[in-house]
């Protein structure tokens, strides 16, 4: 078994947690006043598996996760109302506001974890926001220029009083810091259109994570979580950000398959493309010899991916078994790598995400008024297989 650059090439299995995300959530932050927040190991130098587990480690992988997948999610509640809105379908229409609906409660969550008062006015905001995505996205469809303009106001407003719970929740941001990355967020989100809309998400999901980040740094000081920003932490948010973002871009694939939309179907092509270069760029990190056949492997698994979701599309007979035993063939490879990891568990957390996300792509690419409910529930399954890799990388490693 081969260990990274650095690694004391470990051989005994950590104890690793890979919870569910709602677990890991309230598990990490129990509510309650400062005193029953405050980690007490704040003061200490946490190493390995310890430090990816972390309070604030847990905070910054939870936010990085609902700030990503809430990027993609509002596109593609957007687009299937525009499209639901065509048909007079007001059941898809629902189905939609309440797949974006759930993404605000748990992003709400997060923070309602960690401050008591927080979910509510947090919830009240979000809901705001996403009534009014939705009516820009409306808007812009029916190419109604005043209206636009009206919904973009009304967005921008909406981010401000965001910016203002947010402020009032965490006295100890730095506000005008904060304020500003929320503005451009917004910006970025609304940009994601034109000839390359799955580069204008990927973005706007890259401006997502510092924004989780920025979040954890204020958030970690205020409620004293222990250090933030560590080498441990940073890479099981990557990992999560990268994940969750592989199983939302195949569903957009599909999606654009469907449609027969040859420009968008390249844009999500290359975002794939582009996030599975960025993976292998994390994991070779710490193990360069990894990173050549990952990236072949991982590669190996968009072509069977794209494959798959265009015989969907096109009533075609998806063949599906390469794409399930890409988990096995995985955590075969990792565990080549990383020393400690258990290829039982990583490939037993693997697999449901997979299957998920087999689901999902079929959702998109039979046009079902379920495809971003099916999103939802593929990216809620990628922080568990995250957060086992990155404990085990950081005990290997033993990352700060």
């Amino acid at each position: 078994m081969t260990s990274g650059a650095g690694s004391p090439h470990r051989r005994a299995t950590v104890r690793l947690a890979a919870l569910p995300l709602v677990v890991l959530l309230l598990t990490a932050c129990a509510s309650g006043g400062p005193a029953s927040t405050a980690d007490p190991s704040a003061g200490q130098a946490v190493t390995g598996a310890a430090a990816s587990q972390s309070r604030s480690a847990e905070l910054h992988a939870g936010l990085t996760h609902a700030l990503v997948e809430r990027v993609y999610i509002t596109a593609a509640a957007g687009d299937a109302v525009v499209a639901s809105t065509g048909r007079a379908d007001t059941t898809a229409a629902e189905a939609s506001r309440a797949t974006l609906d759930a993404g605000s409660q748990a992003l709400a969550s997060v923070l309602g974890a960690t401050y008591d008062d927080a979910r509510a006015p947090l919830l009240v905001a979000l809901r705001d926001a996403d009534r009014l995505h939705l009516e820009h996205a409306l808007a812009r469809s029916a190419g109604d220029g005043v209206a636009v303009a009206t919904a973009r106001t009304a967005l921008e407003q909406a981010q401000l009083e965001l910016f203002a719970v947010l402020r009032r929740i965490v006295p100890g941001l730095r506000a005008q810091q904060v304020r500003d990355r929320l503005m451009a967020d917004l910006e970025a989100q609304l940009a994601a259109g034109g000839d390359d809309p799955y580069t204008a998400l990927r973005t706007a999901a890259a401006r997502a994570r510092d924004t989780a980040r920025v979040l954890t740094d204020g958030i970690a000081e205020d409620r004293q979580l222990g250090v933030s920003g560590t080498r441990a932490s940073r890479l099981r948010a990557d990992l999560t950000a990268l994940l969750t973002e592989h199983v939302l871009l195949a569903g957009g694939l599909a999606g654009e398959l469907a449609k027969a939309d040859g420009g968008a179907t390249a844009s999500a092509r290359s975002a794939l493309d582009a996030n599975a270069l960025e993976l292998t760029a994390v994991l070779g990190r710490g193990y360069p010899a990894m990173s050549e056949p990952f990236l072949q492997a991982w590669t190996a698994h968009v072509v069977r991916l794209e494959d798959y979701a265009r015989a969907a599309a096109t009533g075609g007979a998806p063949q599906g078994d390469a794409l399930r035993g890409f988990a096995g063939a995985l955590a075969d490879l990792l565990v080549e790598h990383v020393g400690g990891l258990p290829a039982d568990r990583i490939s037993a957390e693997l697999a449901p995400t997979l299957e998920a996300m087999l689901r999902a792509v079929d959702a998109a690419a039979d046009g079902s008024p379920d495809g971003p409910a099916e999103l939802g529930r593929a990216a809620a399954a990628t922080p568990a297989p995250a957060a086992l890799l990155a404990a085990a990388i950081a005990e290997d490693l033993r990352l700060r």
